[in-house]
């Protein structure tokens, strides 16, 4: 039992470092990479292995790694996305997208649900810079409400796709299929705004509160 601990410790460790994620190269080209590259020994060859694999990670998939990357479709089940994802464009939202293409995380808000004075700011600025309007930092919740009211009244609509910004570089691939809870989880809902009203931003100020201004450097590096 112990020394099977230790193996699982072992490859659950490596699995988080060396974790598959698909990468864009400098010159476009999508590739499947480790996180972090493979320490010396450990070929490509033994990578699945390595991270507690039973096939090289390369296996999962088909080799249009541009799909994946995009996420046009789903991990490694080769399945179009599906609701569990999120909502897709609307002709409202922009009749110029193709109605399959996912919208930028908070891009649909239910203002009815959850009016302007009750959502989180993280979500209305998202919700700007998704209909091209971009925010400061040192721009006022006040003013974050008035142009989130006046992008409503003008319609304006949300950018396309290839003008929103990526978020993230890496994107990891999910290696098991869909499942359906049976309950409300298996919809698309609004409990985020709950969870966003308790989250709290980690900042310079933040760090200091905790650590203190010189033990806090190497916690800001590590956070930032």
């Amino acid at each position: 039992q112990c020394e099977w601990t230790v193996r699982k410790f072992v490859s659950t460790r490596n699995l988080l470092r060396h974790y598959p994620v698909f990468e864009q190269k400098t010159n476009g080209v999508i590739a499947l990479e480790p996180l972090h590259p493979l320490p010396h020994g450990v070929s490509c060859d033994d990578w699945g292995s390595y991270i507690g694999f039973d096939k090289h990670p390369s296996e999962y998939f088909d080799s249009n790694y541009e799909e994946y990357y995009r996420m046009k479709i789903v991990g490694s089940t080769g399945q179009p996305r599906s609701k569990h994802l999120g909502p897709t464009y609307s002709d409202d939202e922009n009749p110029l997208v193709d109605p399959s293409e996912l919208l930028p995380i908070w891009t649909r808000l239910d203002f009815d649900l959850d009016p302007i004075e009750v959502q989180p700011m993280v979500c209305l600025r998202a919700y700007l810079l998704n209909h091209g309007i971009p925010t400061n930092e040192d721009d006022t919740p006040d003013m974050i409400r008035r142009w989130v009211r006046r992008s409503r009244e003008v319609e304006r609509h949300v950018l396309d796709p290839s003008l929103v910004l990526e978020p993230v570089k890496w994107v990891g691939f999910e290696p098991l299929e869909e499942l359906e809870l049976g309950n409300e989880y298996d919809d698309w809902n609004h409990d985020y705004t709950n969870k966003l009203r308790s989250l709290k931003t980690v900042d310079d100020d933040y760090l200091d509160r905790h650590f203190g201004t010189e033990s806090a450097q190497y916690e800001r590096v590590t956070a930032m």
